[in-house]
């Protein structure tokens, strides 16, 4: 268990550090930038649903504007195309406000003044919190893993009564549903080195007894525990993003891809170089 843990005195020494840009974060290791584990499944995994939900969103849009006769076609174009960039942001604007709150809950704070858009969605958490008895051993906490390199911040690791002898690895998710990515995600963070404490020391992850993942899925009238698969299959998987999700990371917007293209060779006419 994390409590009484010696903190590690060299894993990485310092190296690894979270930094916080307003509302996003970033992870540096030895002051270079590093992969998180969101962005290499953001940009290493195809999601061909989500392409569809943007169409739909596009649509949806153009219909409810089709009358409005003061909107130039530029705006109704701008408008249209980022549509669903607007329904996404406000839904992870709400669900970053639920993962606040429940980071509070599960300390036994209370909280008060939630805001009505997420208050249902909260109250399904402090739910799940009093079922399972929950008993918190990390909460929120960033991690690090030296070899790939990738950083990351878990949401909770718990136990319960109901289920003695099992430590659970858990993400609260408050979207639609629950989908297989969400195993690639709690396998990165429990195949870290380690995370860091609220005193800034560098612990071994292997040091939680980590048996279980789950996602903790929070709908507005109810909520489910949702056991992931884990295992060096999934890990390999996650790994296989971390690759594809770097072709695409580029220090200043380009891909490792652009790299490919050498260039033209020859044109006729032209003189030969």
């Amino acid at each position: 268990m994390a409590t009484g843990a010696p903190t590690l005195a060299g894993v990485s020494a310092g190296r690894f550090r979270r930094r916080n840009y307003g509302r996003n974060h970033g992870y540096t290791l030895d002051g270079q930038k590093i992969i998180s584990v969101t962005k290499a499944l953001g940009l290493g995994m195809p999601k061909p649903a989500l392409i569809n939900w943007a169409a739909s969103e596009a649509a949806q849009a153009a219909w409810e504007m089709r009358g409005d006769r003061e909107v130039s076609y530029s705006e109704f174009i701008a408008q249209v195309a980022r549509a669903h960039e607007r329904k996404r942001n406000t839904a992870a604007v709400k669900g970053t406000a639920v993962h606040g709150y429940g980071q509070r809950l599960v300390h036994g704070e209370k909280v008060e003044g939630i805001p009505d858009e997420v208050a249902a969605k909260v109250d399904q958490y402090v739910r799940f919190l009093n079922e399972w008895q929950v008993v918190p051993v990390v909460v929120e906490r960033p991690i690090c893993n030296l070899s790939i390199p990738y950083g990351g911040t878990f949401d909770v690791v718990f136990t319960t009564p109901l289920f003695p002898d099992r430590v659970f690895l858990g993400d609260i998710k408050t979207g639609k549903g629950v989908y297989g990515d969400n195993a690639l995600q709690l396998e990165a963070y429990s195949r870290a080195d380690f995370y860091i404490d609220e005193h800034e020391s560098e612990v071994p992850m292997s040091d939680l007894g980590i048996t279980d993942h789950v996602v903790i899925h929070l709908e507005e009238g109810s909520y489910h525990v949702v056991e992931m698969e884990h295992g060096d299959e999934v890990f390999a998987s996650f790994e296989t993003a971390v690759s594809m999700a770097r072709l695409f990371d580029g220090p200043r917007g380009e891909t490792e891809l652009d790299a490919l293209v050498i260039g033209e060779m020859y044109k006729p006419g032209e003189a030969w170089l």
